[in-house]
């Protein structure tokens, strides 16, 4: 087995972890986080397949984009406190969820869409975390995610830096780089949520 696939299993057992994990605890946007650690599950299972009999998978990668950005978005959405940032927030996702269909019914090639929802999840996951430091109006609930979107953060930058320089690492065959970086990425996650309490008072 190569070194795509092993990297690719490796990414498909990490990211169950925090699924099993999630379904243990009661934590807020619980609903959320786990749309979004199945659909990577389910994404990496589709890749895995399409990629192993040799059919075209673009459709498994814009649609799991796409799921994800929604996911992580409504995550933040719910828990930013100023009016005016959710206002902001609204703007600007209707005008990549635009961009990205628009891609998608010209060319199928979502590229720079995605590159503008990793810079946007970025931004929204920085004002969050900046904003629950100096903001008394948030829950000791809310900071249950703090881990999470620390983790997050270091994550969504690598993919950045990694779908920046997409063409000369599929060239190359490094996308396993990829694989691994996200697969560490739910490992974090998983040990995040293992530190929650099974019960609280979190709700969807």
């Amino acid at each position: 087995m190569n070194l795509l696939y092993t990297s690719a299993f490796f990414q498909l057992i990490a990211g169950l972890i925090p699924v099993l994990i999630l379904l243990n605890k009661e934590i807020q946007l619980k609903f959320w986080l786990m749309t979004y650690l199945i659909a990577s599950v389910i994404s990496t299972i589709s890749l895995l397949i399409t990629s192993k009999l040799g059919i075209h998978n673009v459709i498994v990668f814009n649609t799991y984009g796409i799921i994800e950005f929604i996911c992580i978005t409504a995550i933040y959405h719910k828990m930013i406190k100023k009016e005016h940032a959710i206002k902001t927030i609204n703007l600007i996702v209707l005008c990549i969820l635009i961009k990205i269909f628009y891609d998608m019914g010209t060319s199928n090639y979502v590229l720079d869409g995605f590159k503008a929802t990793n810079l946007f999840e970025i931004s929204l996951v920085l004002f969050f975390l900046f904003d629950q430091l100096k903001n008394d109006e948030y829950s000791k609930n809310e900071s249950q995610l703090t881990g999470f979107s620390i983790y997050f953060i270091s994550y969504k930058t690598s993919v950045f830096l990694l779908i920046y320089y997409i063409s000369k690492i599929i060239k190359t065959d490094l996308w396993y780089l990829h694989n691994f970086i996200e697969g560490s990425f739910k490992l974090l996650i998983a040990f995040s949520f293992w530190n929650i309490p099974k019960k609280s008072t979190f709700s969807n």
